[in-house]
């Protein structure tokens, strides 16, 4: 499942293939990209979106955040079925 927040717009058209590329690999549950400021942010906005997501590309592993703006989650991970 792709989700996208009406305030964010994808960098390029392939944004989504991007995304599903990483769900090669069963043990990926859910993929997020990073929201950079839009030109007319305030100040304290601009200073959360890079503080949150930085500059550079990361891998995260065994960590409870998850921004869900824009982002590609597993559906078994939603429905329940996952959870054991």
């Amino acid at each position: 499942m792709a989700i996208l927040s009406g305030h964010c717009i994808p960098a390029n058209e392939r944004w989504l293939l991007r995304f599903s590329a990483n769900f090669s690999k069963p043990s990926i549950a859910g993929v997020y990209g990073r929201q950079e400021p839009l030109p007319d942010s305030t100040a304290f906005d601009k200073r959360d979106l890079w503080t949150t997501f930085g500059r550079d590309r990361r891998t995260q592993r065994h960590d409870h955040f998850f921004h869900n703006a824009n982002s590609m989650i597993r559906a078994r991970c939603l429905d329940g079925s996952a959870v054991q």
